[in-house]
């Protein structure tokens, strides 16, 4: 395995694996890539996927997994990343923790957990939505968290059991590995959409808490920071007046 690839462009069929790979031309059809940096000055083509650390990407068409990336144009692609920021997204869909877009100039679907801030949506029928149990990066994290704290629970036992010296530290995994986990499940509750121009008409605004969701179609306006407001009972979108109730 070449540890540094730097190509002129994928051939239909190809498969890479490397530490780092640039493609300087594009990366065309049932191509895969297994790399930790991933640049590709070219186009990405539908039918392709990428698994990378890190990604910078000229315009992207394919199926690409990441920790973070950065993309000049997104068309039609899936991106699945902690930490996303695209120049310009002409469609496509988007499974983030953070991602932040110049123009929205296509229909796009983006479900983040953390935050979606966007300078311009040009453009109607698109849909934001804060709902991390539509993250499957966080759903796989989810489960390894919980994995973890059976295999400390376990330990922990053993430990008391046995009266070892251990019993403070394995607690203190414990207890911050729930609160990571108590993080993502109420990620919802300090999340944002964040749009900073005027927005078109028809563009679907939603949260999920707890299984129900509140959502929003946005009219011809600015709009500060969406955001939720909970109690006990009752959960505001803001700054709409859109309300439910548990």
């Amino acid at each position: 395995m070449s540890q540094v690839q730097n190509l002129f462009e994928v051939a239909p069929g190809t498969e890479l694996i490397g530490e780092e790979i640039t493609i300087f031309g594009d990366v065309h059809k049932d191509s895969l890539i297994d790399t930790h940096k991933l640049f590709v000055k070219g186009i990405i083509h539908s039918q392709t996927s990428q698994f990378t650390k890190y990604a910078q990407i000229q315009e992207h068409h394919g199926m690409l997994r990441c920790h973070e990336a950065h993309i000049n144009t997104l068309h039609g692609g899936e991106v699945h990343a902690s930490n996303l920021t695209i120049d310009t997204c002409l469609g496509g869909k988007i499974y983030v923790q953070d991602v932040t877009i110049k123009n929205v100039s296509g229909q796009v679907q983006i479900y983040a957990s953390n935050s979606i801030t966007i300078e311009s949506v040009n453009d109607s029928n698109n849909s934001f939505n804060i709902n991390y149990q539509e993250v499957p990066i966080l759903l796989s994290k989810i489960e390894l968290i919980e994995e973890d704290i059976q295999e400390l629970v376990f330990l922990l036992e053993k430990a008391k059991v046995n009266n070892a010296p251990s019993q403070k530290d394995i607690e203190g995994e414990i207890q911050r590995l729930r609160k990571e986990l108590t993080f993502i499940e109420e990620s919802s509750k300090s999340a944002r959409i964040s749009i900073t121009n005027a927005v078109e008409d028809g563009n679907f605004i939603s949260f999920t808490i707890k299984g129900h969701t509140i959502a929003y179609t946005t009219q011809n306006n600015c709009y500060t920071p969406f955001h939720l407001e909970c109690t006990n009972t009752i959960v505001k979108l803001l700054p709409t007046q859109t309300i439910i109730t548990f």
